[in-house]
């Protein structure tokens, strides 16, 4: 009698430990799962744009990814070779274009190159080359010195 209630209180504890393992288990998985925020900027509206991986040595952000009305959506068309400082450069007075900064890790930091990405269709519209300083004009078009260098006809 002694004997089976030491086997039953031994399979009791047995089993709870094991239980509680494989709660902890499951809660590290969703952890992990979960991509942790490093940095948000607004857009828009209710758009920001969202970097998910820092580079400490790099001192760079990056795999942006839009957030709208709370709802995530990759960047159709950004390399993931580029960085970013973790800011927008300039948003287009209707808030549907913006111009991100992209710094890549295979060449110089004064290399300049932006994209123009299109909020709506969540993509990169254009890669400018040595035209990322300027501004947009009231007609939603990039200028640079005064020249049209993007517009959306």
């Amino acid at each position: 009698m002694k004997r089976n209630l030491l086997l039953f209180i031994l399979l009791l504890i047995t089993t709870y430990f094991s239980s509680c393992s494989e709660s902890v288990d499951a809660k590290k998985e969703a952890v992990i799962k979960e991509k942790r925020t490093y940095k948000q900027v607004p857009i828009a509206g209710n758009a920001y744009l969202r970097f998910y991986q820092f580079n400490d040595s790099l001192t760079l952000y990056f795999e942006p990814q839009l957030i709208i009305n709370s709802q995530k959506f990759p960047i159709k068309g950004l390399d993931s070779i580029y960085g970013n400082i973790g800011e927008i450069k300039a948003v287009s007075p209707d808030g549907n274009y913006f111009i991100l900064d992209l710094i890549s890790i295979n060449q110089p930091k004064n290399k300049s190159v932006c994209a123009v990405i299109d909020v709506q269709n969540k993509a990169v519209v254009r890669v400018l080359n040595d035209a990322c300083n300027g501004e947009w004009n009231t007609a939603n078009q990039w200028l640079v010195n005064g020249n049209i260098v993007v517009s959306f006809d």
